[in-house]
């Protein structure tokens, strides 16, 4: 059974000119103990979408369609009182840069004992015995010292590991992880993903991935969804995907990522870019909003938005002249 499950979501940004459609009809679910990633470039939806789900969308942002729904239970309409004690609890997010997420004036073990006092009943002792607990989880030393640290004590990597410790007190059904190591240095990147396998292996939590790294998604991921101008153009198993990448966006997506092949003949798969940029989403017509970058576009390319097609169990396109490589 899924443990959430996002079913034809809609999110509208009310401008000074009018409705701009954010996410536009985007639909999947998660299994316990697996990883679901989310790719695209900025600004085609995936933060926009983990916001959604988290009832956290900026001022003026509303879920316009759709339902979500978390263990059965729909969190779309759910009153906003009952929806704070969710999160945190029943879901929880790791946000892009823990410097702005993190509370300044606390330090970071007050802070991981606020979420516990929130959420559940331990007492003031087991409170302090379970932030201690969590810290040394994460693979921070000197628990005691580092505990009574303030954010700007501690370095990029250790916040991160204090957010993924603050995120994992109440043991979340759901984990949100948005672009989770950004502006961190590679060998921290390969420890923070090391240390969420490892706790996803011991919890069981279920794990939402926003990046842009496709190397990551192979790493890491076991379904893919690529949303682009916030919609859905490819979505499957990580290893469908990415060996039969069928979108031309998807593939656009995989050659951005250097590749080495070593043997006899060393040679060098030359990394592409894709031309162009996202377009403004109040510039989109009603045809496929990747169209002005594709070198496979035709007419009805820019006639008509492609509806998601089935090519074989758990793996579905949204492309006029999708082409497996």
């Amino acid at each position: 059974m899924s443990v959430l499950k996002v079913d034809h979501l809609c999110v509208d940004y009310r401008s000074r000119t009018g409705h701009i459609r954010l996410v536009d009809d985007v639909s999947f679910d998660i299994q316990p103990n697996k990883t679901l990633a989310i790719v695209g470039e900025s600004g085609c939806g995936k933060s926009m979408t983990a916001l959604a789900m988290m009832r956290l969308l900026p001022d003026g942002a509303t879920i316009t369609k759709g339902v979500i729904t978390l263990e059965g239970d729909s969190l779309t309409d759910l009153p906003e009182a009952q929806m704070r004690d969710i999160r945190g609890a029943s879901m929880s997010m790791i946000f892009q840069e823990p410097m702005t997420s993190l509370n300044p004036v606390f330090s970071v073990g007050e802070q991981i004992a606020e979420v516990l006092r929130l959420h559940t009943d331990l007492n003031k002792q087991q409170i302090h015995e379970k932030v201690q607990a969590l810290i040394g989880s994460v693979g921070i030393s000197d628990v005691a010292q580092r505990s009574s640290a303030y954010p700007h004590e501690l370095s990029g990597g250790m916040r991160q590991r204090i957010m993924i410790a603050m995120a994992l007190a109440c043991s979340p059904k759901v984990l949100i992880a948005d672009e989770p190591t950004t502006a961190l240095d590679v060998t921290v990147q390969a420890q923070i993903f090391s240390l969420l396998r490892d706790l996803q292996a011991r919890t069981s939590t279920a794990i939402v991935l926003i990046t842009h790294d496709m190397g990551v998604v192979a790493e890491m991921a076991d379904d893919i969804i690529v949303m682009y101008a916030g919609r859905l153009a490819e979505r499957g198993s990580v290893e469908t995907v990415l060996s039969r990448p069928a979108h031309p966006y998807t593939r656009g997506l995989i050659d951005c990522v250097p590749h080495l092949q070593l043997g006899s003949n060393i040679s060098h798969k030359p990394v592409t870019e894709i031309p162009g940029v996202v377009p403004a989403l109040e510039t989109i017509g009603a045809g496929c909003p990747f169209a002005s970058r594709c070198g496979l576009a035709e007419e009805k390319c820019e006639a008509a938005m492609p509806e998601l097609s089935e090519l074989r169990p758990s793996h579905q396109v949204a492309c006029w002249n999708y082409q497996e490589t």
